[in-house]
Protein backbone atom coordinates (compact mmCIF):
# COMPACT_ATOMS: atom_id res chain seq x y z
CA UNK A 1 0.00 0.00 0.00
CA UNK A 2 1.58 3.17 -1.19
CA UNK A 3 0.42 6.73 0.26
CA UNK A 4 0.54 9.78 -2.11
CA UNK A 5 0.17 13.57 -0.99
CA UNK A 6 -2.48 15.19 -2.99
CA UNK A 7 -1.03 18.60 -2.89
CA UNK A 8 -4.45 20.67 -3.49
CA UNK A 9 -5.23 19.40 -0.46
CA UNK A 10 -2.22 21.51 1.00
CA UNK A 11 -3.01 24.23 -1.08
CA UNK A 12 -1.78 27.48 0.54
CA UNK A 13 2.08 26.37 0.42
CA UNK A 14 4.63 26.21 -2.28
CA UNK A 15 6.19 23.29 -4.23
CA UNK A 16 8.98 22.92 -2.40
CA UNK A 17 7.30 23.29 0.98
CA UNK A 18 4.92 20.71 -0.59
CA UNK A 19 7.31 18.20 -1.04
CA UNK A 20 9.22 18.53 2.17
CA UNK A 21 5.99 18.04 4.09
CA UNK A 22 5.46 14.50 2.38
CA UNK A 23 9.11 13.22 3.08
CA UNK A 24 8.87 14.73 6.68
CA UNK A 25 5.31 12.69 7.15
CA UNK A 26 6.59 9.68 5.79
CA UNK A 27 4.50 9.56 2.78
CA UNK A 28 5.40 7.52 -0.48
CA UNK A 29 4.85 9.94 -2.67
CA UNK A 30 3.51 13.42 -3.87
CA UNK A 31 0.62 14.48 -6.71
CA UNK A 32 2.26 18.08 -7.24
CA UNK A 33 0.05 20.89 -7.86
CA UNK A 34 0.26 22.44 -11.31
CA UNK A 35 -0.52 25.85 -10.33
CA UNK A 36 2.46 25.83 -7.58
CA UNK A 37 4.31 24.30 -9.80
CA UNK A 38 3.73 27.13 -12.49
CA UNK A 39 4.85 29.74 -9.88
CA UNK A 40 7.75 27.58 -9.45
CA UNK A 41 9.09 28.50 -12.64
CA UNK A 42 7.40 32.01 -13.41
CA UNK A 43 10.24 33.56 -10.57
CA UNK A 44 13.20 31.51 -12.89
CA UNK A 45 13.13 28.35 -10.97
CA UNK A 46 13.57 25.42 -13.00
CA UNK A 47 12.42 21.50 -12.62
CA UNK A 48 16.53 20.78 -12.26
CA UNK A 49 16.40 23.31 -9.56
CA UNK A 50 13.17 21.04 -7.54
CA UNK A 51 14.79 18.31 -7.83
CA UNK A 52 16.84 18.00 -5.05
CA UNK A 53 13.88 18.76 -2.87
CA UNK A 54 11.92 15.17 -3.74
CA UNK A 55 14.16 13.42 -1.19
CA UNK A 56 12.61 9.81 -0.56
CA UNK A 57 9.38 10.66 -2.00
CA UNK A 58 8.23 9.88 -5.84
CA UNK A 59 6.77 12.21 -7.69
CA UNK A 60 3.41 10.49 -9.68
CA UNK A 61 1.96 12.68 -11.22
CA UNK A 62 1.34 16.17 -12.24
CA UNK A 63 -2.31 17.52 -11.52
CA UNK A 64 -3.58 19.16 -13.30
CA UNK A 65 -4.59 20.42 -16.77
CA UNK A 66 -8.28 21.68 -17.56
CA UNK A 67 -10.39 21.79 -20.89
CA UNK A 68 -8.24 19.33 -23.21
CA UNK A 69 -11.59 18.87 -24.83
CA UNK A 70 -11.37 22.66 -26.35
CA UNK A 71 -11.94 22.76 -29.90
CA UNK A 72 -10.16 26.40 -30.23
CA UNK A 73 -7.34 26.39 -32.62
CA UNK A 74 -5.62 29.29 -30.52
CA UNK A 75 -6.47 27.25 -27.28
CA UNK A 76 -4.85 24.24 -28.73
CA UNK A 77 -1.73 25.61 -29.91
CA UNK A 78 -0.68 26.90 -26.35
CA UNK A 79 -2.02 23.81 -24.81
CA UNK A 80 0.26 21.85 -27.16
CA UNK A 81 2.69 24.23 -25.92
CA UNK A 82 1.80 24.11 -22.25
CA UNK A 83 1.87 20.05 -22.20
CA UNK A 84 5.42 19.89 -23.64
CA UNK A 85 6.71 21.92 -21.27
CA UNK A 86 5.01 20.11 -18.58
CA UNK A 87 6.31 16.77 -20.20
CA UNK A 88 9.86 18.05 -19.90
CA UNK A 89 9.66 18.62 -16.70
CA UNK A 90 8.35 15.64 -15.60
CA UNK A 91 10.68 13.64 -17.59
CA UNK A 92 13.13 16.14 -14.89
CA UNK A 93 11.51 14.75 -12.04
CA UNK A 94 10.91 11.05 -13.40
CA UNK A 95 7.63 11.76 -13.07
CA UNK A 96 5.66 9.22 -15.03
CA UNK A 97 2.05 11.11 -15.78
CA UNK A 98 0.04 14.34 -16.46
CA UNK A 99 -3.68 14.21 -15.25
CA UNK A 100 -5.93 16.00 -17.76
CA UNK A 101 -9.29 17.03 -17.02
CA UNK A 102 -12.38 17.53 -19.57
CA UNK A 103 -14.22 20.41 -18.27
CA UNK A 104 -17.75 21.95 -20.69
CA UNK A 105 -17.18 23.23 -23.75
CA UNK A 106 -18.75 20.65 -25.74
CA UNK A 107 -21.18 19.85 -22.90
CA UNK A 108 -25.03 19.28 -24.80
CA UNK A 109 -23.35 17.11 -27.37
CA UNK A 110 -24.37 13.75 -27.83
CA UNK A 111 -21.98 11.29 -26.87
CA UNK A 112 -21.51 10.37 -30.71
CA UNK A 113 -20.72 13.45 -31.33
CA UNK A 114 -18.53 14.43 -28.51
CA UNK A 115 -16.16 10.98 -28.64
CA UNK A 116 -14.83 11.45 -31.65
CA UNK A 117 -13.56 15.04 -30.39
CA UNK A 118 -12.26 13.79 -27.19
CA UNK A 119 -10.34 10.95 -28.77
CA UNK A 120 -8.54 13.34 -31.11
CA UNK A 121 -7.63 15.45 -28.05
CA UNK A 122 -6.20 12.77 -26.02
CA UNK A 123 -4.47 11.26 -29.16
CA UNK A 124 -2.71 14.16 -30.38
CA UNK A 125 -1.42 14.93 -26.36
CA UNK A 126 -0.43 11.56 -25.92
CA UNK A 127 1.64 11.32 -28.21
CA UNK A 128 3.30 14.49 -27.64
CA UNK A 129 4.14 13.40 -24.22
CA UNK A 130 5.08 10.17 -25.29
CA UNK A 131 8.04 11.83 -26.89
CA UNK A 132 9.39 12.46 -23.09
CA UNK A 133 7.88 8.98 -21.54
CA UNK A 134 4.97 10.77 -20.04
CA UNK A 135 1.74 9.10 -19.81
CA UNK A 136 -1.75 10.98 -19.50
CA UNK A 137 -4.61 10.05 -16.78
CA UNK A 138 -7.79 11.22 -17.48
CA UNK A 139 -10.55 12.02 -14.33
CA UNK A 140 -13.95 12.02 -15.65
CA UNK A 141 -15.83 14.92 -13.33
CA UNK A 142 -19.35 15.34 -12.31
CA UNK A 143 -19.59 18.69 -13.59
CA UNK A 144 -18.85 17.81 -17.15
CA UNK A 145 -20.92 15.82 -19.49
CA UNK A 146 -17.68 13.62 -19.58
CA UNK A 147 -18.02 12.53 -16.00
CA UNK A 148 -18.55 8.84 -16.47
CA UNK A 149 -15.52 5.69 -16.00
CA UNK A 150 -17.19 3.39 -18.99
CA UNK A 151 -16.96 7.07 -21.27
CA UNK A 152 -13.36 7.10 -20.40
CA UNK A 153 -12.80 3.41 -20.97
CA UNK A 154 -14.47 4.19 -24.72
CA UNK A 155 -12.32 6.86 -25.12
CA UNK A 156 -9.20 5.15 -24.19
CA UNK A 157 -9.91 2.10 -26.09
CA UNK A 158 -10.77 4.11 -29.20
CA UNK A 159 -7.23 5.89 -28.72
CA UNK A 160 -5.01 3.19 -28.85
CA UNK A 161 -2.33 4.47 -26.89
CA UNK A 162 -0.33 2.50 -24.35
CA UNK A 163 0.30 5.83 -22.18
CA UNK A 164 -3.38 6.69 -21.52
CA UNK A 165 -5.19 5.53 -18.52
CA UNK A 166 -7.47 6.81 -15.67
CA UNK A 167 -7.32 8.38 -12.15
CA UNK A 168 -10.31 6.82 -10.36
CA UNK A 169 -11.76 9.38 -7.48
CA UNK A 170 -14.32 8.05 -5.65
CA UNK A 171 -16.37 11.34 -5.21
CA UNK A 172 -16.39 12.05 -8.99
CA UNK A 173 -17.58 8.06 -9.04
CA UNK A 174 -20.32 8.59 -6.43
CA UNK A 175 -21.03 11.91 -7.05
CA UNK A 176 -21.96 10.89 -11.34
CA UNK A 177 -23.93 7.93 -9.80
CA UNK A 178 -21.79 5.81 -11.86
CA UNK A 179 -21.68 1.97 -9.96
CA UNK A 180 -19.08 0.94 -8.39
CA UNK A 181 -19.25 -2.53 -10.30
CA UNK A 182 -17.71 -0.60 -13.34
CA UNK A 183 -14.99 0.24 -11.12
CA UNK A 184 -14.66 -3.38 -9.94
CA UNK A 185 -14.37 -4.40 -14.06
CA UNK A 186 -11.27 -1.95 -14.71
CA UNK A 187 -8.21 -3.69 -15.84
CA UNK A 188 -5.93 -2.46 -12.82
CA UNK A 189 -3.06 -1.37 -15.52
CA UNK A 190 -6.11 1.32 -16.65
CA UNK A 191 -5.24 2.85 -13.16
CA UNK A 192 -2.62 5.44 -12.55
CA UNK A 193 -4.20 7.29 -9.61
CA UNK A 194 -6.78 6.52 -6.39
CA UNK A 195 -8.40 9.48 -5.09
CA UNK A 196 -10.03 8.70 -1.70
CA UNK A 197 -12.63 11.59 -1.45
CA UNK A 198 -14.94 12.15 0.73
CA UNK A 199 -17.94 15.07 0.80
CA UNK A 200 -20.37 16.45 2.72
CA UNK A 201 -23.97 17.36 1.10
CA UNK A 202 -24.36 19.02 -1.92
CA UNK A 203 -24.74 22.86 -1.43
CA UNK A 204 -26.05 24.09 -4.89
CA UNK A 205 -28.32 22.64 -7.69
CA UNK A 206 -25.22 20.69 -8.69
CA UNK A 207 -22.12 18.97 -7.16
CA UNK A 208 -19.38 21.51 -6.89
CA UNK A 209 -15.54 21.35 -5.58
CA UNK A 210 -16.59 23.59 -2.56
CA UNK A 211 -19.14 20.11 -1.51
CA UNK A 212 -15.77 18.12 -0.71
CA UNK A 213 -15.17 19.92 2.62
CA UNK A 214 -15.16 16.43 4.48
CA UNK A 215 -12.43 14.85 5.85
CA UNK A 216 -12.27 11.22 4.67
CA UNK A 217 -14.99 9.51 6.72
CA UNK A 218 -16.50 12.15 8.57
CA UNK A 219 -19.06 13.02 5.36
CA UNK A 220 -21.44 11.13 3.45
CA UNK A 221 -19.56 9.19 1.05
CA UNK A 222 -19.18 5.27 1.21
CA UNK A 223 -15.97 5.33 1.47
CA UNK A 224 -15.22 1.54 2.34
CA UNK A 225 -17.18 0.81 -0.57
CA UNK A 226 -15.64 2.60 -3.20
CA UNK A 227 -11.83 2.07 -1.59
CA UNK A 228 -13.33 -1.86 -1.63
CA UNK A 229 -14.18 -1.37 -5.49
CA UNK A 230 -10.68 -0.41 -6.34
CA UNK A 231 -9.12 -2.86 -4.33
CA UNK A 232 -10.93 -5.85 -6.33
CA UNK A 233 -9.34 -4.63 -9.70
CA UNK A 234 -6.14 -5.86 -8.26
CA UNK A 235 -4.80 -2.20 -8.27
CA UNK A 236 -1.13 -1.96 -6.62
CA UNK A 237 -0.49 1.87 -7.20
CA UNK A 238 -0.59 4.91 -5.01
CA UNK A 239 -3.28 5.93 -3.01
CA UNK A 240 -3.95 9.82 -2.51
CA UNK A 241 -6.68 11.87 -0.60
CA UNK A 242 -7.80 14.40 -2.57
CA UNK A 243 -9.75 17.20 -0.13
CA UNK A 244 -10.33 20.73 -1.55
CA UNK A 245 -11.21 22.60 1.04
CA UNK A 246 -10.87 26.14 1.74
CA UNK A 247 -11.57 25.57 5.74
CA UNK A 248 -8.96 22.98 5.94
CA UNK A 249 -6.09 24.97 3.62
CA UNK A 250 -5.74 27.43 6.79
CA UNK A 251 -5.17 24.44 9.23
CA UNK A 252 -1.21 23.75 9.58
CA UNK A 253 -0.30 22.41 6.30
CA UNK A 254 1.60 19.39 8.41
CA UNK A 255 -0.96 18.76 10.90
CA UNK A 256 -3.56 18.43 7.99
CA UNK A 257 -0.90 16.42 5.79
CA UNK A 258 -0.41 13.73 8.71
CA UNK A 259 -4.09 13.53 9.65
CA UNK A 260 -4.97 12.51 6.04
CA UNK A 261 -2.70 9.89 6.11
CA UNK A 262 -3.87 8.12 9.25
CA UNK A 263 -7.19 7.97 7.87
CA UNK A 264 -6.14 6.84 4.86
CA UNK A 265 -4.12 4.20 6.46
CA UNK A 266 -7.53 3.31 9.12
CA UNK A 267 -9.42 3.13 5.55
CA UNK A 268 -7.40 0.79 3.80
CA UNK A 269 -6.42 -1.34 6.28
CA UNK A 270 -9.71 -2.13 7.39
CA UNK A 271 -10.72 -2.50 3.54
CA UNK A 272 -8.22 -4.65 2.60
CA UNK A 273 -8.51 -6.85 5.87
CA UNK A 274 -12.13 -7.57 4.49
CA UNK A 275 -10.71 -8.63 0.62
Amino acid sequence: MKLGLHCGCIMNTNVVTDLRIANETGYDAAELWIQKLRRYFDVGYTAEDLKPHIGNVEVTMLNCVLSVESQDPEFRKALCDDMRMLAKAAKVLDCSTIQLIVLSELDGMSWKEMKPKLVESFKELADLVGEYGVRLSMEPVVFSDFKHLSQALEVIEACDRDNIGLVVDTWHVWTSEEPWSVVEGIDPKLIYSAHISDTNPMQGEHWHDDDRTALPGDGILPLEEGAAAIVKTGYQGVWSVEMLSHEHWEWDPMVLAVDLKERTERLLNKVMAQA
